[in-house]
């Protein structure tokens, strides 16, 4: 185990979420051809490389000549950290931050089999190559200097999670209720229709007698009373709707979105078609 002051690890919790970060902006702009900022945070970090990074030090660094034992300790740690951190965020947020569900040998789609691997090799090389001069730094960075910056560091790191966590929250809370809203409204109108189809079918294979007749204009006109009583719902899921819209139009949030392509926005769409469906038969027309 290495011996480091708690002040030291968050020195090397930082440079590997630092590095971290800079490994996953390189990815994607060989991938995608552009920088995407790829962090969990706004800022310069990956948070999830950092506890990586101090966890596979703690462990291994003392074995760092034993290549392969140092290999095997890391895939199962780093696999591990994966796996709890995919399904922490998947309980948390309801959404998969990203997805393995199409690599051969993964686990619910947190881990994979080839990315196991190469977490593997790549600390081989961090604890053999890249942890020694770091380990030089951080012994000599001076204790008050090393104070100054977890202070500064911590301070934008909780600045940053609220701001991102609280974003995420709710956008999530507003995608609950507009879905709530218009499933409920999806489901109304399907029994006006088939009420209405109903009424339309019994009235061709019956004739157009008078009495009949009157009788379907009151059913009618029932239907249309207890639509119009939707209005209130309907001017509930068109604030909720636009308040949706509005939080994804916020930077924190297109740049989540960038980041994780796995994440969805379930039933916007079908949102946006309802009311706009509503608003053609004149159900909304006072909205606004």
């Amino acid at each position: 185990m290495v011996d480091y002051t708690w002040l030291q690890w968050f020195l090397v919790f930082l440079i590997y979420a630092i590095i971290g970060w800079c490994v996953e902006v390189s990815y994607a702009a060989l991938k995608d051809g552009k920088f995407v900022n790829r962090g969990f945070l706004n800022g310069p970090v990956c948070p999830i490389y950092g506890f990586g990074g101090a966890i596979v030090i703690g462990c291994l660094y003392a074995i760092r000549a034993q290549f392969v034992l140092v290999f095997f300790g890391a895939v199962v740690l780093t696999t591990v950290l994966e796996f709890l951190t995919g399904f922490a965020l998947d309980k948390i947020f309801h959404e998969h931050w990203w997805d393995y569900s199409k690599e051969h040998f993964n686990i619910k789609g947190y881990v994979c089999l080839r990315f196991s691997i190469l977490w593997g090799l790549s600390c081989v090389m961090v604890v053999d190559v890249v942890h020694p001069p770091i380990d030089k730094f951080v012994l000599w960075v001076p204790e008050n200097i090393q104070f100054w910056i977890f202070s500064v560091v911590a301070t934008l790191f909780a600045v940053d999670m609220f701001v991102t966590v609280s974003t995420i929250v709710e956008w999530k809370r507003s995608i609950r209720i507009a879905n709530s809203i218009a499933k409920t409204l999806h489901s109304f109108s399907d029994e006006v229709g088939d009420s209405i189809a109903e009424t339309v079918l019994k009235t061709i294979t019956k004739g157009t007698e008078m009495k009949e007749a009157v009788e379907q204009i009151e059913k009618y006109q029932e239907v249309c009373g207890e639509l119009s009583e939707k209005k209130q719902e309907l001017e509930k899921l068109y604030h909720h709707a636009a308040r949706l819209r509005k939080i994804q139009n916020t930077i924190w949030l297109r740049r989540i979105k960038k980041a994780f392509p796995s994440i969805t926005v379930p039933g916007v769409d079908d949102v946006k078609a309802r009311i706009t469906g509503f608003r053609k038969k004149g159900i909304h027309e006072d909205a606004e």
